[in-house]
Formats: structure tokens, C-alpha cells, sequence
């Protein structure tokens, strides 16, 4: 809550609406909602979470009041009985050094409702809320849709919040002429990304065998909607859809990319002159 708030310099709402301004105010709404309450153990004896920090994002130039109150709708309709507190980032208004174009909204949930009953989010919650967000966004006037990244044919997952900020003090830090240790999460990656390449490790590993299959389902459901396009006459439709099936990027992984840099760069080391030495002439 002092991460959203930016120390209590931000104003942040909760589910009743109600502004909430000041350090001491945040503290005061953390220690109102008893998370110590919901502290249990699961069937592995594993902590539950008391909270969860949910991020609305669109890009920039998008009004950032009006994606407020389209959260503000969501989170009305989703976590109906949840207490929740929002607050809305934009780079004019965060204090943040190195605050994102883009404006978002965290939104912090109490995973128990007043009744005990537990928030359980999967990947079909996680898509209604996106298409109720994209419709809250249309019925403002903002356009906007609910779509996958295999259905934009992207491949690639984004950054997380704290490694998108981790990445960002690494390089201002670098720009200034420092020497900061690289970020450990992207350096585990690359050093595993390594090891397999050493070792002939290069099977598609199973979420690139399941991105693989998504992408062929995208596909096939492009070419459906086309040819049903071309049944109903749209065919200037239908031929914008086939287009941009043709041109989707091919699949990707990060592991792939960091893999045929290393390959790329050791043939550039092979076919570099070499440069002998007096003493290598002698011999």
C-alpha cells in the first residue's frame, strides 16, 4: 500500500470510493483490513496470500481518468464485499524517478471477503476481468480490446512491474558510468539459457511446445473468420485478416534469443582475422 501510494504522496481510493491521503492514512487502512486474520495454512502447509496487487495498464496517451473509473467499475462489479484500495500512476503525476509513459492503476485486494470467502484467481478470471475492463474502457470512449498475446501474435511475455524497475535503475546506473551487478533474475535466465546450449539441451521446452499449439489455434481461427468474411461479401475485411496471419512474427522465446546470440557471436569470433605476434612468427 506505501509502494502504490509512493508514501502516502499519491491519493488512493477504496471500495467505497472514499480518498484516502497521507502516510498515516495508508498505515491506518492497512491495520483496518487484520490480514494477521487470514494468516492460515494451506493442505501443503503453505502460507495463503492475504492480499493481491492487480495492475490495469494501457498505453500512453490513453485518459487516465477515464481508465480510473473504468477500474473503479471493475472493481466494483468483481470484489463485490473485498476490501481494496486503487491508485492511479501516470508519469505528470508519480513521483518517480523512472515512472512508464503508460498510465496504470494497482489495485490491491484483500483476498477475504467479510464473509472469509477466499478470492481463488485462475486464467479464466483473470480473462473476464479483461474483457469487462475493455468494455468499461469502450462505454468511455476509449478503444480497447480484451485479446491474448497469442491473439495479437505475440509470443514474448512482458516484464514484470519490479523487473521492468529493477532493469530501470540498472541502466540509469550504467548511463551515470557505474558498474551495477546485472539484474539476478535475467542473469539466472541467461546462465541456464548457456548451460543448455553447452550441453545440446535445445529440445522445445513444454511452454514452447504449448505456445506452438496456441499459435496453430489462432491461426486456424483467423482463417475461419476470413473465409466466413468472404461468405457475407466483406472480402476487404477478409483479406485484412489473412494479412495479418501472414505477417505474424514467428514465435519466440527469451531463451531462443539469448541461445542465437551466442551462436551468432562465436561464428563472428571464428571468422575474425587472426592477428599474429613476433614471438608467433618465430615460431
Amino acid at each position: 500500500m506505501m509502494y502504490i501510494s509512493r508514501n502516502g504522496q499519491l491519493p488512493v481510493l477504496d471500495e467505497r470510493g472514499e480518498q484516502i491521503d497521507g502516510a498515516d492514512a495508508v498505515r491506518g487502512a492497512h491495520a483496518s483490513w487484520n490480514l494477521d486474520l487470514q494468516r492460515m495454512r494451506g493442505a501443503k502447509d503453505e502460507s495463503l496470500h492475504p492480499s493481491f496487487n492487480i495492475i490495469f495498464s494501457m498505453p500512453a496517451k490513453t485518459d487516465p481518468q477515464k481508465m480510473l473509473e473504468a477500474v473503479q467499475a471493475v472493481a466494483a462489479a468483481c470484489f463485490q464485499g473485498h476490501q481494496y484500495l486503487m491508485a492511479l500512476h501516470t508519469q505528470d503525476t508519480d513521483p518517480a524517478n523512472d515512472a512508464p509513459e503508460h498510465p496504470h492503476v494497482h489495485l490491491i485486494v484483500r483476498a477475504e471477503d467479510e464473509d472469509g470467502r477466499r478470492i481463488h484467481i485462475r486464467k479464466t478470471e483473470l480473462r473476464s476481468w479483461r474483457e469487462l475492463f475493455a468494455a468499461e474502457l469502450r462505454s468511455r470512449g476509449i478503444e480497447a480490446n480484451a485479446t491474448s498475446r497469442s491473439e495479437r501474435g505475440k509470443s514474448r511475455k512482458s516484464l514484470t512491474a519490479a523487473e521492468w524497475h529493477i532493469q530501470k535503475r540498472y541502466q540509469h546506473a550504467s548511463r551515470r558510468g557505474e558498474s551495477p551487478e546485472p539484474p539476478t533474475s535475467r542473469t539466472a535466465r541467461f546462465q541456464a539459457a548457456v548451460e543448455e546450449l553447452r550441453e545440446g539441451r535445445t529440445d522445445s521446452k513444454p511452454w514452447e511446445v504449448a505456445m506452438a499449439a496456441r499459435r496453430r489455434d489462432v491461426q486456424r481461427d483467423l482463417e475461419k473468420n476470413a473465409a466466413r468474411l468472404r461468405q457475407e461479401g466483406d472480402n476487404e475485411l477478409a483479406e485484412q485478416v489473412e494479412r495479418f496471419a501472414r505477417e505474424m512474427a514467428p514465435l519466440d522465446s527469451e531463451r531462443r534469443q539469448i541461445q542465437r546470440a551466442l551462436v551468432n557471436r562465436v561464428n563472428e569470433r571464428l571468422h575474425e582475422p587472426m592477428l599474429d605476434t613476433p614471438k608467433d612468427q618465430e615460431r
